[in-house]
């Protein structure tokens, strides 16, 4: 985890928030411009594989990216990894708490046929994976067209088991992460911390999950992103700096009812309090998710 670069932001003083908000989306595009560039300039490159620790804004970045390179001329297609998860029933532990994280999550014989079709140019069939319902849904038919670039996105973009399938010199290695500390308005958040305030969010807005469930995960996640995915990051050729601080004052409002919803006497409240208190110190300065751009890597997490 990188914490040296800390980022000050002290809303509570601000005279224009709007001008804040720009000025790091901007800082966010550029970026996400400068990747495209780069992948762009290999010639023979039909593959990005975008790996990231959870809610670093993966999904956003996928589609910024499909964006710029289709503008470069070539035919995009994105490919969430997250759709390669087995039913939910079939990944619960003892604990009745399904496991994500390990490659063994992945239905990876499905993932070998449909990336031997898609790469030697015949039609490739693509999970459709319902995380409401908690199992796949269907498939959907991908053509392989000549000027393909295929964005494989998931935490395991980077896992041997998934990498093993691509062509490393047609590949480029990209890895997005919330790289940097935040102290706002004098409470310092770090980058942990903010991936999880997102994903407390994200699991309650759009895959059906309390906050209580999301923390009892959390350790797990952390335990995985150490072992499975910091490690492989260093090979990769891009990295992009997911922080775009002012996030936290969006979200805070709402991640605090989710955790004022912990239960007292659970073993997750803990976890939940100390998050909650520092959210309730820059409470006073929220912003309205109405202000916040529609494409920005923010909406991926509010809505």
């Amino acid at each position: 985890m990188n914490t040296e670069r800390i980022i000050e932001l002290a809303l509570g003083a601000a005279t224009e928030v709007g001008d804040v908000i720009s000025m790091w989306e901007r800082n966010f595009e550029e970026n996400v411009a400068a990747a495209a560039k780069e992948i762009v300039s290999g010639e023979s490159v039909h593959t990005v594989a975008l790996s990231g620790p959870s809610c670093s804004g993966k999904t956003t970045t996928a589609g910024k990216l499909e964006g710029y390179l289709t503008d470069s001329g070539r035919r995009v297609v994105p490919v969430s990894i997250d759709d390669f998860y087995f039913d939910r029933d079939m990944l619960l532990d003892r604990k009745q708490v399904p496991d994500y994280e390990s490659p063994s999550a992945l239905d990876l014989e499905t993932f070998e046929r449909f990336t031997s079709d898609l790469f030697c140019g015949r039609e490739a069939s693509l999970p459709i994976y319902d995380f409401k319902k908690c199992r796949r849904d269907g498939f959907r038919t991908i053509v392989p067209q000549e000027n393909d670039v295929y964005i494989f996105e998931g935490i395991q973009a980077m896992y041997p088991e998934i990498y093993k399938s691509f062509d490393p010199a047609a590949t480029r290695r990209v890895f997005i992460n919330v790289a940097s500390s935040v102290n706002a308005d004098g409470t310092l958040f770090l980058p942990d911390e903010i991936r999880l305030v997102r994903r407390l969010l994200r699991d309650y807005k759009f895959r059906s999950s309390n906050g209580e469930f999301t923390l009892r995960l959390w350790d797990g996640v952390r335990i995985n992103e150490e072992a499975n995915i910091f490690p492989p990051s260093a090979d990769a050729e891009i990295t992009i700096d997911s922080t775009v601080p002012y996030d936290l004052y969006v979200m805070c409002p709402e991640v605090c009812d989710i955790l004022h919803g912990v239960d007292l006497y659970s073993s997750e409240y803990p976890a939940a309090k100390h998050i909650l208190e520092k959210l309730e110190s820059i409470a006073p300065y929220a912003i309205s998710p109405s202000l916040v751009p529609g494409n920005s890597v923010i909406r991926e997490f509010i809505g």
